[in-house]
């Protein structure tokens, strides 16, 4: 199997990692321990296996099985090129992209602390409009956006080796540390289905993300076979994410003061991630609701865009709208996939019958 743009394995990991996670990959595991810790809901395993298990198996399987389709069902059905399916597809990715936007604005004030006495609503939507304009800009750039990628990886390696330094994170930690994330495979039953509201979220939220991530990563296959693009989607993730997470849960459970330079990197490090993941974003939604740069022009397509997403960014954080309603658009795609899939079937064999009767009737006389 191959994509339109076939890349090696080592690019496809970098671009998945990056565009299929955002800053709350980064931000949100030191911002969410002290809660697995304490809610009663959470009890029936540690803190790390519950990070693990709100990020892991689950959300690259649904990845795998959208790329899957695209690479495979996708050329045949074309159901993405139905005007119904594209437009609520659309409105996913637009509305994905708010709320990637959104989620950044409030887990940036959880770090800026560490070095910021204070910051305003001015100032951040201020950087946020910097972002937007930016990804706007390359947007259309493939090239660029996966040496962007590339980059975002080696500097995620890095801040891992930052931290773990900082925090005397010896080899035995890190055995430890993974030992302890077993219990997210002994409960992994646990997490097929929500069973909080928190879960429920998460759960949405990779739901918003399946589809559109498909359609993107799935340019990039170069000649896998369909076990290999299970292991380069589903396995190979999880283990620098069960790293990263076991060396956060140390600085964690060790209470570690956060020094400023590595507040300011993983901030940084967010930032690139979310930059990383709206390019695409913006590249397809634009594109499929006729407001991309080759209709508007440059100026007006900035312009444009970044008013759109600003408001409805606002409208996310503000909690007018929510991810889980842009997981029901979702499940409203699947719906009428499956309605068209079965129509067409249904048309093909009648018009089969249909055929097959008038060819014996002809043959009788």
């Amino acid at each position: 199997m191959s994509g339109d743009t076939p890349s090696s394995s080592a690019v496809l990991v970098a671009i998945l990692f990056t565009s299929g996670l955002d800053s709350g990959f980064i931000l949100m595991p030191l911002v969410e321990f002290p809660s697995y810790q304490s809610d009663p809901s959470y009890g029936f395993v540690n803190p790390l296996a519950i990070e693990l298990g709100f990020w892991g198996l689950t959300a690259w399987f649904l990845y795998f099985v959208s790329t899957l389709y695209f690479l495979t069902l996708e050329p045949k059905l074309q159901l993405f090129k139905r005007p119904s399916i594209r437009l609520v597809n659309s409105l996913v990715v637009l509305m994905t992209c708010a709320f990637t936007l959104s989620l950044f604005l409030q887990l940036i004030p959880q770090y800026t602390d560490y070095f910021l006495t204070e910051i305003s609503e001015l100032v951040l939507f201020a950087l946020l409009f910097f972002m937007i304009i930016f990804a706007l800009l390359v947007s259309t750039k493939v090239r660029f956006m996966t040496r962007l990628s590339q980059v975002s990886v080696l500097l995620f390696c890095a801040l891992i080796l930052v931290i773990g330094i900082t925090n005397d994170f010896s080899s035995q930690d890190l055995v430890t540390s993974l030992a302890a994330t077993r219990g997210y495979l002994a409960n992994f039953h646990q997490f097929i289905l929500p069973f909080n509201d928190y879960h429920e979220f998460y759960l949405a939220w990779w739901l918003t993300w399946t589809i559109l991530l498909g359609q993107f990563v799935a340019k990039f296959v170069n000649q896998m076979s369909p076990f290999k693009l299970l292991l380069t989607m589903v396995l190979i993730p999880l283990i620098p994410t069960a790293i990263w997470f076991s060396v956060l849960y140390h600085h964690f459970i060790i209470q570690a003061v956060m020094s400023p330079v590595i507040a300011i990197t993983m901030v940084l490090l967010a930032l690139l991630f979310v930059v990383n993941s709206l390019d695409f974003m913006v590249a397809h939604y634009s594109q499929s609701l006729s407001i991309d740069r080759k209709r508007l022009g440059m100026k007006k397509f900035v312009l444009f865009n970044s008013i759109l997403l600003l408001m409805l960014t606002a409208m996310f954080k503000e909690q007018w709208l929510f991810i889980q309603w842009t997981a029901l658009l979702v499940i409203l795609i699947a719906l009428l996939g499956l309605l068209e899939f079965l129509t067409t079937t249904r048309l093909k064999q009648l018009h089969l019958h249909i055929n097959n009767f008038v060819k014996v009737g002809v043959d009788k006389r």
